[in-house]
Formats: C-alpha cells, structure tokens, sequence
C-alpha cells in the first residue's frame, strides 16, 4: 500500500496484517493463544507503560496466518517487536513463508536476526516476502492463498514476546498495536474492525481528522425588506463536517436574533449592518455582513436618487425608432412622435412623479434617470408595434379611449423602486 501525503477522513494510512498482534483483550487465558501454532501464556512485567500483561514464550517455532498480506514475491515490511531475547548466545529470527506449504524457516537471506536485548524493549527490522519456488508438504509446486509469519529459536528460552506488529514501509503509526491511544497530537486513528481475536480480518487504519483540524464553517444569508421589517434567511450556510450550526443575528440597531430564519423591525428608515455569526459544534465560528435598507416604502430600497437626465423627448423618439431598427422609416417617426409623448406620461403617472423631472409644458417632456429611460422606451416600441392600444372609438355618443396594456415583470421591477405608497 502506498500511504497518502495528504489525508482526507476515511483514508487508510496505517495496516497491522497481525491478526492477534497480543493478549491483553478480555477473556484471555494463559491456553488462548490461537491463531498462534505454539508457545504458552504467562504473566510478565514488560514495563513501556504497559505493566504486567500476557506475553507468548516456550517455543522453538510459531507462525500465525496473515490473511491481508498481499502475495507478492520481493515485498518489504516493517516488523516491531515488544520482546526480550535473553541470551546472546541463542538466535531468533524472523521472516514470512507461505500457508499450506511445508515451509518451517524462510529461505535463507528472508529470514532476519532478532538482536538480544535487556529486558523488554521494542525492536524493529525489515522484512521481505521471499522469492522461491513454493512447494507443499510433497514436494509439489503449488501457488500460496495465503502467507505466514514465522518465528523461530534455537532454545524454547530464547525469547518471549508480548506485542508484535507488521506493517509496510511508510506508515506514519509508530509502535501502533490497538484503537486505545493517539500516537501524537497530529494523528487521530480508529480501527475498522477488531484486531485482537483470531476471527479479525479486517486490520486497517483510518485516519479522523482530530479536533485541531476541524474546519471552521462557512456563513451566507439573504435579506428582503418589507417596509420597516427584514427577513433574513441562513440557509446557505455551511460545515465541511456537516456538523449542526448555531445562528446568531446582530441587526445593527442593538436588537439580535437566533435560529436559521429571522423576523425584526426596525424604528425608523436607514441602512443598517446586519451580522450573521454561525458557530459550529467544536467551537468554531464565521461570519457574514450585509447592509440593508429599510423604509416606509414597498419594496427593499427607498427610492433611488434620480440619475443625471438623458435628453429631451425629441432625442428619446428617435432612440425608440432606431431601438426598433427603423431608422428613416418616415411612418414609423410619425407615429413615435404621437405615442412616444404619452408612454413618458404613463411612466411619469405611474411612479408618482418620483424619479423624472419635468423640463417643459409639452406632452412627455421629461428628463429620465437612465432605467426610466430604458422602460419608457422599451414599453414604446411595444406600444409601436400595437398603436390600437391608444386609438379611440366612440359609440352611441360617447367617445372611449382605449388603454396601454401592461408593463413587463422587469420594467415592473424598475418602476417599483421609484413609486411611493400613497399616504
């Protein structure tokens, strides 16, 4: 396996193929050795802040299978050891032979001296898969399913050991034998499954991020005004670890709030700065502002200031005929310079008299901020293509003008800024 540089939640970085990798697990007697072949249990200080634990002596060879090992000839892994090998002149060795075969010792040059030591320590050597022709008990050539590690002594007293792990080269888990502990502040692990009973076969670790390295969340909200009242909404808002958000509102004129949505209105007209903190649940906050304009008015912004003006009617008749494409259409001028007037009137009415300023006694003669302009226009060339709109008809007497049909939701949306509400 090849470990990641970098890690996201779930990602394998560390592997024991050890299934039984020591006794300490619960229900432990001093005959439970399996899947261990031989050896016997007995009690011994190994002190490493272990204490007195179960530790397997009083064998000459035992070998345990390792499900999970790949079967690959020439591939390295790192063994360690918590052992004592107590006399120097007694050899014990280490290395991986194939399940099923007859093989009793790895083929020379595979098989790796443990050094003698003083007491229980931990000791670490490479191993390597051998590469050979395998043959079962017959002497046949078969293909392992499986592959063993072995341990062999050239006295039953030569050594006893407590904890044993293998593991490929690169693991950042140093010395890792269970779920119980973190190895540094850096790491947070957890097993996929059991690794202390021979039914185990699943000995991979997974890397969590530890609660340093969770992410702090992301915060966004929409506002809409109605009048004095705003509506803010938290929706959008966002963790890396999906964990649950709190909301907190600062409405910027000393009121707060809590919760995804919120309701407040304010006093009096004004723009004010509207705070969102959202707080996750290891701790961790973010925040987002918005300005807000609140008034008396419908819709969310009081009435815009008027623009500059952008000529007189004359010039906005001709940008309706050349809007249209039409320029030089003798006919089609004709008829803008009778509509054109009363579409800027209907404009004018329709806002109230907010936004264009009257610049003569004629029909239309208005100066228009630039979105008045371009409504009056385009609601125009409208009118222009239907003239009927406007025509008048008279019966039995009575004279009826008929009327403009409707502004589109856009030119609604512009003209709506500008209308006030009638007191």
């Amino acid at each position: 396996m090849t470990y990641p540089l970098t890690w996201q939640p779930g990602d394998v970085l560390g592997r024991n193929y050890v299934p039984r990798p020591h006794w300490m697990d619960a229900g432990s007697s001093t005959t439970d050795i399996a899947p261990w072949t031989s050896g016997t249990l007995g009690q011994r200080d190994v002190a490493n802040g272990l204490g007195t634990i179960n530790r397997l002596a009083s064998f000459t060879l035992t070998r345990i299978k390792l499900d999970g090992l790949p079967i690959e000839s020439g591939r390295q892994y790192v063994l360690r050891m918590l052992a004592f090998v107590s006399d120097p002149a007694q050899t014990v060795k280490v290395g991986i032979v194939a399940n099923g075969g007859n093989d009793t010792a790895p083929v020379a040059g595979y098989d790796v001296t443990i050094p003698p030591n003083s007491g229980y320590q931990w000791v670490e050597v490479n191993v390597t898969t051998p590469d050979k022709q395998w043959r079962n008990s017959l002497g046949t050539p078969f293909t392992p399913t499986a592959m063993d590690l072995i341990i062999t002594a050239t006295s039953a007293v030569a050594i006893g050991f407590a904890m044993v792990r293998l593991d490929e080269p690169g693991s950042p888990i140093s010395g890792r034998l269970d779920g119980d502990a973190t190895d540094t502040t850096d790491w947070d692990f957890g097993w996929t499954a059991t690794t202390n009973r021979s039914a185990s076969t699943a000995t991979a670790l997974t890397a969590y991020p530890t609660a340093s390295a969770d992410e702090a969340p992301t915060a966004a909200f929409i506002a809409a005004a109605t009048d004095l009242t705003l509506d803010v909404d938290a929706s959008a808002s966002s963790d890396p670890e999906e964990s649950t958000l709190s909301y907190g509102w600062d409405f910027g004129d000393g009121a707060t709030g809590s919760g995804v949505t919120a309701s407040h209105t304010y006093a009096a007209d004004g723009a004010y700065v509207v705070t969102l903190t959202v707080t996750d649940t290891a701790g961790n906050a973010a925040g987002s502002t918005k300005t807000a304009h609140v008034s008396a008015v419908t819709g969310t912004d009081p009435t815009p200031d008027p623009e500059p003006g952008s000529g007189p009617i004359t010039a906005l008749i001709a940008e309706v005929v050349a809007f249209m494409g039409r320029t030089g259409d003798a006919a089609l001028e004709a008829l803008a310079a009778e509509h054109v007037p009363v579409m800027a009137e209907i404009v004018n009415a329709y806002v109230r008299g907010n936004g264009p300023t009257r610049t003569g006694s004629g029909l239309g003669e208005f100066d228009f901020p630039p979105d008045l302009r371009a409504v009056t226009m385009t609601a125009s060339a409208r009118l222009l293509n239907n003239p009927a709109q406007l025509e008048s008809e008279s019966a039995d007497g009575y004279a009826a003008r008929g009327r403009f049909e409707s502004f589109s939701l856009a030119e609604q949306a512009i003209l709506h800024r500008y209308r006030r509400r009638s007191a």
